[in-house]
């Protein structure tokens, strides 16, 4: 049977789709898988906890520190060659990474990693709006987007747990190769130029601050390191509580967050349609609300605890914490102008990564000393709580009340 035109233009749509995603993937899953094959690191490279907090931060301070840069160069240049720029560049450091001889190598191609990321994550959501034309079909994209960062995030440490159990921690890098390279691949042959605003280049400057002078552009950057701080402070955290208190083996560690995946998944799934029901602001809530509730419950958690309770709780926080994500970017691909979709974009990923930053060495430094780990593991939850109710007061008072049709 012979395709249509429209056949083929939808074929290529959802292949130009996948390789945004797998790109996406491929740098969130970095900034998690990492965390169960810190003990290993540790061992053979004899790192102290600061060292492995850089291991993690190098990663997210530089991923943070030039996301602006990458929104704006795909704004001025073109989304896919800034795309395919920074997927070369990631997937070579993955590879320096995995052969790196001592720890200082290793935190330098961590923060090569994080400027690969930096340019090929601001691009992802501007191709997203340049692919993907009508509102309806962008939302269910964005909430596919969404739903493939936080498979990325909560699977990490199970692959990361299975490769370092089977190999080593140089394979978490490694598999970063024949993702890269499909995916380059695929965006070579199915994503179109993205438009070049030329004119932008002498009258607009790197940050348009007057996106700020906008309240909910504001609240949203607010909303999203609140989010990010306490999803990776307290992944970082959780994932030493399961293997120094717990005694869990790297693979163990990466299936007791099974829980997390699984709740983050099926919010991920709903989210698309949730958008579009009852609205962002709505779905933003509903998940500070029950984050908010699970780290409450996390307070009072100690080495004794059963692991069916220790579930049911990282399931409400995967599924509370995977529902803010979709509603942060629905709500800022809606309001900012094209003309600055890369700026936009690349602010909020600015905000999420430190966020994450700020969560794994402020919540990371509760729980450096093992003797005291419980009580700092209990504080770090506290400031946790807190972080979650200033991002639910951000979104009731300065997110607007819309939906997205």
């Amino acid at each position: 049977m012979i395709s249509t035109p429209s056949q083929q233009s939808k074929i290529h749509t959802r292949i130009a789709l996948l390789a945004i995603c797998l790109g996406y993937f491929m740098t969130i899953l970095d900034l998690t898988i990492v965390n169960v094959a810190l003990a290993n690191i540790q061992q053979q490279l004899n790192a102290d906890v600061t060292g492995l907090q850089w291991i993690v931060d190098g990663y997210s301070l530089v991923f943070a520190s030039f996301l602006l840069v990458g929104g704006a160069l795909g704004d001025r240049i073109g989304g896919k060659n800034v795309f395919l720029a920074g997927l070369a560049l990631f997937t070579l450091a993955s590879t320096l990474c995995s052969a790196a001889p001592s720890l200082l190598i290793l935190q330098i191609a961590r923060a090569l990693q994080g400027l690969g990321a930096a340019l090929l994550v601001p691009t992802t959501l501007a191709l997203l709006q340049t692919t993907i034309s009508e509102a309806s079909e962008r939302a269910r994209a964005i909430g596919l987007w969404s739903a493939m960062g936080n498979i990325a995030a909560i699977s990490g440490p199970i692959l990361g747990g299975l490769l370092v159990n089977a190999l080593s921690w140089r394979s978490v890098f490694l598999l970063n190769l024949p993702i890269g390279i499909l995916c380059f691949l695929l965006t070579s042959r199915f994503i179109a130029p993205a438009f070049h605003i030329d004119e932008q280049k002498s009258i607009n400057p790197l940050l348009a601050l007057k996106l700020f002078q906008e309240k909910m552009f504001s609240a949203i950057n607010v909303v999203a390191v609140c989010h990010t701080f306490v999803f990776y402070g307290v992944l970082f955290i959780l994932s030493l509580f399961l293997q120094q208190m717990k005694h869990y083996s790297a693979s163990l560690t990466g299936f007791a967050l099974l829980p997390e995946f699984v709740c983050a998944f099926c919010a991920s799934s709903l989210s698309g349609r949730l958008l579009i029901s009852i609205g962002p602001r709505r779905v933003l809530l509903s998940g500070f609300f029950l984050s908010a509730l699970a780290c409450l419950a996390f307070i009072s958690v100690d080495a004794r605890i059963s692991y069916m309770l220790l579930a049911c709780m990282l399931a409400i926080l995967g599924f509370g914490l995977s529902l803010v994500l979709p509603a942060m970017v629905g709500i800022v691909t809606s309001h900012a102008p094209k003309t600055q979709a890369g700026i936009a974009s690349g602010m909020l990923n600015v905000s999420r990564q430190v966020g994450g930053a700020l969560g794994v060495a402020i919540l990371g430094s509760f729980v450096g000393n093992q003797q005291t780990f419980i009580a700092g593991m209990h504080l770090a939850f506290v400031v946790a709580v807190g972080v979650l109710a200033l991002g639910f007061v951000s979104t009731w008072f300065f997110t607007p009340e819309h939906k997205i049709s």
